[in-house]
């Protein structure tokens, strides 16, 4: 299970500079902003000290990944870092979590190697746009934040575009542009989940009949769990709190440990090995939330 071995980035090709921003911003913003509001209603104002932390941290994660990257020029994919770091074991594990992400992902997570793949190759230059693109992406999502709760306070539901008032044009206007965006990346998205399905199948993965039904399936059986699954935005939290913050900050760190040995400075490696700590207590207050709200949901519904 290699995710991202079927699609490698090329390493030629050109762009402008602001081109390369905003496809980085495309990779880093998803349809989680509309959920902003709602978590600065739930968690305070404190909370955007813990968004712009968590930013960092992930920025942070990504240079790490960046350096990984340039350890060995063979490096492509996330699953490749994995290996030249634990061997076959974390070539395998770093696999099947980005498999999971990706097919369960409904908000979108920060894929260092998807940043890179947009900026190949590994620069200063690199550096500088992933900088101004976590930069961006966290003024956006903090912006969004703040303007929805000023809007419409304790008052808010989990997506901001439930509480716009559904009779007034403008409020249609908004709904039918926030569909465009999942519409429109959803093939996009699941273009590696698809592929590394089919590499299961090595006797049929080229015949155009297989991808057909193959890629059918995967997206009536996606439609078919989230309606027969009467919690499945909890679900979703929850796998997104364990493999979320598992992909973005742990792995990168841990790898960039095991594979710079000790060309870091003391201090610097005590902080590297922080950011899983930080990265295991999202994690764990995450996954209480989810269980704690799909506790509550079936509850509910029994009653």
């Amino acid at each position: 299970m290699e995710v991202g071995e079927n699609i490698r980035p090329s390493n030629e090709g050109s762009t402008s500079f602001s081109k390369t921003v905003f496809n980085v911003l495309n990779v880093i913003i998803g349809i989680g902003i509309l959920s902003m509001s709602y978590a600065l209603a739930s968690g305070g104002w404190l909370s955007l000290i813990l968004l712009f932390g968590i930013s960092g941290a992930a920025c942070y994660a990504g240079l790490l990944t960046k350096q990984c990257m340039d350890a060995n020029p063979r490096i492509k994919t996330y699953a490749e870092i994995g290996e030249f770091a634990y061997g076959k074991i974390g070539k395998r594990v770093l696999s099947i979590i980005l498999y999971i992400d990706s097919v369960t992902s409904r908000v979108k997570h920060v894929d260092s190697v998807r940043v890179f793949a947009v900026v190949q190759p590994c620069t200063a230059l690199t550096v500088f746009v992933l900088l101004i693109g976590f930069f961006g992406a966290t003024i956006c999502y903090a912006t969004m934040a703040i303007l929805g709760y000023m809007m419409f306070g304790s008052a808010l539901q989990s997506q901001i575009t439930l509480n716009l008032p559904t009779q007034k044009l403008s409020s249609k206007i908004v709904l039918y542009t926030t569909w465009i965006s999942p519409l429109s990346r959803y093939a996009l998205m699941m273009e590696p989940v698809a592929a590394t399905t089919e590499s299961w199948f090595p006797k049929y993965k080229k015949k155009k009949g297989f991808k057909i039904v193959l890629r059918t399936i995967l997206v009536v059986s996606q439609v078919i769990i989230a309606m027969a699954i009467p919690f499945f935005g909890s679900l979703m939290s929850l796998v997104v709190a364990l493999i979320g913050a598992t992909a973005s900050t742990t792995i990168p760190c841990l790898c960039y440990l095991k594979i710079s040995s000790d060309n870091r400075r003391s201090n610097e490696r005590v902080f590297i090995m922080l950011l899983p700590v930080l990265s295991i207590v999202i994690i764990v207050v995450g996954t209480y939330t989810s269980l704690r709200n799909i506790i509550k949901e079936i509850m509910v519904r029994q009653h």
